[in-house]
């Protein structure tokens, strides 16, 4: 794929979709987001499963969990012991079952938690990209290897008792290696994606 202005960046395959070989950093990590957006029903999320198999607490995921609706909103962050299991070989599970991701043809989000139920399909405009830079403290501390791709979402999601037919716009991304948090000074990232199949990142 090449960038307007000169370059190229490095795309990834289906076969990077699930977890990859576990580095020996104690500050390593994978994870896996997923943001969205459904204009005419009012609703969406954001959605991470985040592996930090070499705390020094012990293996634990890191999830973050919120959806926004005119209903209400969805919210859990908490840290959750990591299970051997919750590394399949085509995804992600959270601890504890309550928000899976799995990767078939397609992306698909499962949620099942306090009154919340929701399976969501992630259908790619793109092949995934990797656009952060390769060199420096970014590459090194941060985001050494990230794939990025804009989206369609549908699916079905309950939330206190009221059901919505899923139609909307996704970002999802997927990082593996060192991940030094305390290198963040400070974090605005902002995503997005149109209705054409752009998608943008922005990221202070």
């Amino acid at each position: 794929m090449e960038v307007i202005g000169g370059g190229s960046v490095l795309e990834y395959g289906p076969e990077e979709e699930g977890p990859h070989k576990i580095g020996t950093q104690e500050l390593w990590q994978e994870s896996v987001v997923l943001l969205w957006w459904d204009s005419e029903n009012g609703v969406g999320g954001m959605h991470r499963i985040g592996h930090e198999p070499n705390t020094r607490n012990g293996p634990q995921v890191s999830l973050w969990n919120y959806i926004f609706s005119p209903e209400g909103i969805f919210k859990r962050d908490e840290i959750i012991p990591l299970r051997p299991a919750d590394r399949p070989i085509n995804g992600f599970n959270c601890g504890d079952d309550s928000c899976v991701f799995e990767f078939t043809n397609h992306a698909i989000w499962r949620i099942k938690d306090e009154g919340v139920n929701a399976e969501l399909h992630v259908h790619d405009f793109h092949t995934p990209v990797d656009i952060y830079p390769k060199k420096g403290a970014l590459a090194e501390d941060v985001a050494p290897n990230h794939m990025e791709v804009g989206s369609r979402v549908s699916g079905t999601l309950t939330l206190q008792g009221k059901h919505y037919t899923i139609n909307g716009l996704a970002f999802r991304d997927h990082g593996w290696g060192l991940r030094n948090w305390s290198t963040f000074v400070s974090h605005r990232w902002v995503a997005g994606v149109t209705t054409s199949g752009t998608m943008f990142l922005a990221q202070t």
